[in-house]
């Protein structure tokens, strides 16, 4: 069974919230990479731009301050608060490429945290038993940004992905259908394929762990990967006995050899 998510997000609730002359940015890039922690099953995507393999400034200021999509989400406060303090905090904690070419991003710390960086929501899923989770949804905010900043978050998370928010709807029902065609007779008889970017990711000369196209499964196949060895492997101890000797290229093999399981 083959469940794949492209860059397909109706635009039109962030337009509906941008100025007129704006809204032609409301698109996101094309240009990106996935993910995936030589262990311990951790991933996440993110946009960039044509530069990213040199180390350039794949994202310019200009676009960054004025960032329609953004923008929309959580408002023009918020927005700019985020691509100029809290940009100057990643520089000096991560340093240039993870502060000037990175842009927009999901990312999901193995097994049950997760998190939308610029729109600062943080998700906690609790299986509930089959077929039933709970959710624990939170918006983290720097405690020392203008007040004018913090309600637009808070106002541009609810508008967005809160219970109630466009988005939530819209991934909400995504979610559950996806679930409901997978119980299907036909899907119950066929094995779940991620194959999607698979043989295609490997070092990435500026970024850590294993790297593939923005449009693919990279970060899903570490996951699981992950969660199959630990239900194979007898002591924590054995789970990975030399993780920092784990070759990057040997973890991309292996995901080719799981893209379809």
């Amino acid at each position: 069974q083959r469940v794949w998510t492209v860059n397909c997000e109706p635009p039109s609730p962030t337009m509906a919230a941008m100025p007129p002359d704006t809204q032609a940015a409301a698109l996101w890039s094309g240009k990106g990479y996935q993910f995936r922690a030589t262990v311990g099953g951790h991933g996440t995507g993110f946009f960039t731009g044509s530069g990213m393999a040199d180390g350039a400034n794949a994202v310019p200021d200009e676009h960054r301050l004025n960032n329609g999509l953004l923008f929309g989400l959580i408002g023009a406060d918020a927005s700019r608060y985020y691509w100029t303090q809290a940009r100057d905090d990643t520089r000096r904690r991560l340093g240039d490429v993870r502060a000037d070419n990175l842009n927009g991003a999901h990312m999901t710390i193995f097994p049950t945290l997760s998190f939308l960086p610029g729109i600062q929501t943080l998700r906690v899923w609790h299986p509930r038993g089959p077929h039933e989770i709970e959710v624990w949804a939170i918006t983290l905010v720097d405690k020392n940004a203008p007040a004018e900043a913090k309600e637009a978050w808070r106002t541009g998370v609810l508008r967005t992905f809160s219970a109630g928010g466009v988005f939530e709807q819209d991934d909400g029902e995504n979610w559950v259908m996806i679930q409901d065609v997978l119980k299907g007779y036909k899907a119950r008889q066929t094995r779940f394929n991620a194959s999607m970017g698979v043989g295609t990711a490997g070092k990435h000369p500026n970024l850590p762990g294993v790297i593939g196209g923005v449009y693919g499964e990279e970060a899903a196949r570490g996951f699981y990967q992950h969660w199959a060895k630990m239900l194979v492997t007898e002591a924590w101890a054995t789970l990975y006995p030399d993780a920092d000797a784990v070759d990057v290229d040997e973890v991309a093999d292996a995901g080719r050899a799981h893209g379809d399981g």
